[in-house]
């Protein structure tokens, strides 16, 4: 009796896209136009970094790359770029803004938006949300745009925010999430029966593993599980057959200490496992994800070659 066992995932290439400052991070993926977009943010430190530049390169190919755009707001960090297409065609970024002080600690930090055409000529950043509520991305779903906000300030009460919007300007307020474990990045999806997918970050030492969250339209009763892994600036993919493919950074236990990747996971009936970890170590993860032409790419940074660089994999799932 022979046993039918899915091959696992392949590596096609690895693409070290950028590499000129001393800390690029934080990436998002788009494919629309007839190319791919990158965004990533580039600094001098991971947190607290003077200045923050998004960067967005182009490419036809997702082999050659080129910058097309820099976006910078003198005297903020922008950080955690994010990519979606409006309903109406257009680009959307949506990012934070940290203000620092001279001793580099927080004043505040924004959720900002802008708008362009393919050709990135973007408009001015809007405020969204209010101050010190980071809307971590949003996703198009039938004309209506979704997102997960959380509270940046430490004495916040520990909770995330469901919103809707239908410009991506105002944003109207779905339900907040009591969940346990500190819940902060929240990545969205959906299921082919419209169903809303939430991915959930949690920071407490104890509750650590991410949460997963289902619910049908309205989007008002969800149900929540744990995934069994803590994984940080998870970003996923549901396929045609509702099964769900998870990057992020991974936080795992070594036989010396605790460990951080980049990796791949996928839902199962009986739970989340590990598919494949991508070239990575240390600083780590936050990566882009799209399906394209029969295979998955993914766009992420890592430490594992000394300087903090941008990285792209090309993936076939067999």
């Amino acid at each position: 009796m022979f046993i039918k066992r899915s091959l696992p995932p392949l590596l096609v290439s690895l693409t070290k896209v950028w590499d000129q400052s001393p800390h690029n991070a934080f990436t998002d993926l788009l494919f629309a136009f007839g190319r791919f977009y990158l965004c990533f943010r580039e600094s001098d430190l991971h947190e607290k970094g003077q200045n923050g530049i998004i960067h967005i390169l182009t490419s036809q190919d997702g082999v050659s790359w080129n910058l097309a755009k820099d976006i910078e707001v003198e005297g903020l960090d922008l950080r955690d770029p994010k990519l979606s297409l409006t309903p109406d065609g257009r680009i959307m970024l949506n990012c934070s803004a940290t203000k620092l002080n001279a001793e580099g600690d927080t004043l505040y930090t924004d959720s900002l938006v802008t708008f362009a055409d393919e050709d990135l000529d973007f408009t001015k950043f809007n405020l969204v949300l209010v101050r010190d509520e980071w809307l971590w991305q949003v996703i198009w779903h039938q004309g209506i745009g979704y997102g997960v906000s959380y509270p940046t300030k430490k004495d916040s009460e520990s909770k995330i925010t469901l919103w809707e919007t239908k410009d991506g300007l105002e944003y109207t307020q779905k339900q907040i999430f009591e969940i346990e474990g500190k819940p902060n990045e929240t990545a969205i999806r959906f299921l082919s029966n419209s169903s809303m997918v939430l991915l959930v970050r949690r920071n407490d030492p104890i509750m650590r593993s991410s949460m997963v969250g289902f619910a049908l339209p309205p989007y008002e009763n969800f149900i929540w599980k744990e995934i069994g892994y803590h994984i940080s600036g998870a970003n996923f993919l549901i396929f045609p057959d509702n099964e769900m493919w998870v990057a992020g950074r991974l936080l795992y236990l070594s036989p010396y200490a605790y460990i951080t990747k980049t990796a791949l996971l996928k839902s199962t009936p009986d739970g989340f496992h590990r598919e494949l970890i991508l070239p990575s170590f240390g600083d780590t993860g936050y990566p882009g994800m799209i399906f394209h032409n029969g295979f998955l790419w993914i766009s992420y940074y890592s430490t594992h070659e000394k300087n903090t660089n941008i990285y792209l994999a090309k993936i076939l799932i067999p």
